[in-house]
C-alpha cells in the first residue's frame, strides 16, 4: 500500500514539475520515488526512467538555468549516497544474488522473447482477476495494440514532452522488468511458471498504467475527432476509478502470496535445522531464501531439508513445510503421520498458500 501511494505521488509530482518547474515539486518527486523503492524495490523499474528523464530534460532544456542545474545535480548526488547506495549494498545486491539460487538453468532465447508483446497485457488482466481461457488472448491482443499505439504516437504525432516521457517510462520499465525476470535477477521465478510477472511483483505498474493508457487512447482519438476535452477527461477518470475498484479484490488477495518468511522465523526459533524438514510445493527455493536471510542463519541449516519423502521410513521427528503451488503431498504426509501415532503440531494451515507442521512420534 505504501509503495502504491508513493508511486502515485511520484507520477503526479513528475507531471506537475514537467509542466511548470518548482523546487518543492522536484522534492516531492524525489521523496515519492525514495519512499516507493524502500517500500518495494521493484518500483525501481518506474522510478529510474522518471528520475532519469527528469534529470536529462533539465540538463538540456533551454529553460533550465545554471542555478537549477547545480541544485538538481547536488540533490541527485546526495540522494544517491544517502538512499540509493545503502539500499543496493545492504539489501538489493544480496537479494538479487539469492534469487539465482533456484535449481534450474537461466536462459534467454527467442522462445522466451516471443512472449514479450503479450505479457504486459496479461499483467493488466491479472489486476482484474481475468487471465485464464480466452481472456489470456484478449489481454495479449490489448498489449500488442498498446505497443502499436505507443510507437505511432511517438513517431507520427507531436506531443508534449510530459506525455512522451510517461509513455517511454512505461515501456522502459516493462522491457527492463521482462529481461530481469527472464534472467532470474528480479523475482524468484521457477521452471514453467512466471510468477515474477504477476502477484506482488507487478503492482508497481499500476500508477503509471493508470495515466499512460488513457493518454494513449486519448491522443489517438484526438487525431481523428474534435472532442470536448473536459468530457473525455471525466470519462477516463471515471473509468479509472471503476477499474481500480474492480482490481482491488485481486490486489488484496495477493498482498501476502506466501508465508515462507513467517515460517522461516518459526522454524529457526524452534531449531528446525536439527530435524529432517520435508519440503512441499514448486517454489521450494523460498524456504532457502528466507532461512538464509534470517540473521540467525549458519552454515548447515539447510542440510536436513529434502523434497523426497518415504512414508514407510519416516523419522521420529520431522517438519512438513509447504511453500506454495502444487504442494498437495503435505496433507498426505500429515494424515499418514497421525495414523502412525505421531503428535502433530500445526503451526499454520493456509491451504495452497502455505502450511507448516512439526511431527513427533509418540512412543506410548
Amino acid at each position: 500500500a505504501l509503495m502504491l501511494f508513493c508511486l502515485f505521488v511520484a507520477v503526479y509530482a513528475y507531471v506537475e514539475v514537467c509542466e511548470k518547474f518548482a523546487y518543492w515539486k522536484m522534492l516531492v518527486l524525489i521523496l515519492g520515488c525514495v519512499g516507493a523503492i524502500y517500500s518495494q524495490y521493484g518500483s525501481a523499474f518506474i522510478v529510474l526512467p522518471l528520475l532519469g528523464l527528469f534529470y536529462l530534460n533539465n540538463m538540456f532544456s533551454k529553460e533550465s538555468n545554471k542555478k537549477r542545474k547545480i541544485i538538481i545535480n547536488v540533490t541527485y548526488v546526495i540522494c544517491l549516497l544517502v538512499f540509493a547506495l545503502p539500499l543496493y549494498v545492504f539489501f538489493m545486491q544480496k537479494q538479487m544474488a539469492n534469487n539465482q539460487i533456484a535449481g534450474h538453468a537461466v536462459s534467454f532465447s527467442l522462445e522466451v522473447c516471443k512472449d514479450f508483446p503479450v505479457v504486459l497485457g496479461q499483467i493488466v488482466g491479472f489486476f482484474f482477476h481475468q487471465t485464464s481461457g480466452g481472456w489470456k488472448w484478449i489481454w495479449g491482443i490489448f498489449s500488442i495494440v498498446l505497443i502499436a499505439i505507443s510507437i505511432l504516437l511517438i513517431v507520427k504525432k507531436k506531443m508534449q514532452w510530459t506525455k512522451v516521457s510517461l509513455i517511454f517510462s512505461m515501456w522502459f520499465a516493462y522491457v527492463l522488468h521482462y529481461v530481469l525476470v527472464q534472467l532470474h535477477i528480479y523475482a524468484m521465478v521457477h521452471a514453467n511458471q512466471s510468477t515474477g510477472f504477476f502477484c506482488r511483483y507487478s503492482y508497481f505498474y499500476i500508477p503509471l498504467l493508470y495515466v499512460v493508457i488513457p493518454v494513449c487512447f486519448y491522443e489517438i482519438y484526438k487525431m481523428k475527432f474534435t472532442i470536448d476535452v473536459k468530457k473525455v477527461m471525466f470519462v477516463f477518470a471515471g473509468a479509472g476509478v471503476i477499474c481500480m475498484s474492480v482490481s482491488l479484490y485481486t490486489l488484496l488477495g495477493n498482498w501476502h502470496k506466501s508465508f515462507d518468511d513467517v515460517y522461516a522465523q518459526i522454524w529457526i526459533d524452534e531449531k528446525g535445522w536439527e530435524d529432517t524438514t520435508y519440503l512441499f510445493g514448486t517454489a521450494v527455493h523460498g524456504f532457502e531464501y528466507y532461512v538464509r536471510e534470517n540473521e540467525a542463519y549458519q552454515d548447515g541449516y539447510l542440510d536436513n531439508a529434502t523434497m523426497e519423502v518415504d512414508l514407510d521410513n519416516l523419522p521420529d521427528r520431522f517438519w512438513a513445510w509447504r511453500t506454495n503451488w502444487n504442494g498437495g503431498g503435505w496433507q498426505v504426509v500429515i494424515d499418514h503421520a497421525k495414523e502412525l501415532g505421531y503428535d502433530v503440531t500445526i503451526y499454520d494451515d493456509s491451504g495452497y498458500t502455505g502450511q507448516l507442521a512439526f511431527c513427533v512420534l509418540n512412543e506410548k
